[in-house]
């Protein structure tokens, strides 16, 4: 990849190791790293150096298994009750 490449220079640890899971297409990692967590971690707001989120970085790589490992992993813990519903979570 390219200095400019999407999933490149984040900060963050969090954000970074994120990123190396989408990037090694390790779905099974990311799952186990996400469960065992101390605190819950805000990855809907996580960005690389284009402004990639976490969410389209997967979507981007075409990585199902582990775009579907984050989407469920920032439904149980990013968005609330009221932004479970169809008309909110369009608006992310």
């Amino acid at each position: 990849m390219g200095a400019n490449a999407p999933g490149m220079f984040v900060d963050g640890s969090d954000a970074f190791r994120i990123f190396a899971f989408i990037t090694n297409e390790d779905h099974t990692g990311l799952m186990q790293h996400l469960r065992f967590l101390k605190a819950p971690i805000d990855i809907m707001n996580m960005q690389d150096s284009r402004n990639f989120t976490v969410l389209t970085y997967a979507a981007y790589r075409n990585l199902t298994n582990v775009f579907k490992v984050l989407f469920e992993y920032a439904w149980k813990h990013t968005f609330t009750t009221e932004q479970r519903t169809e008309g909110q979570i369009a608006k992310f």
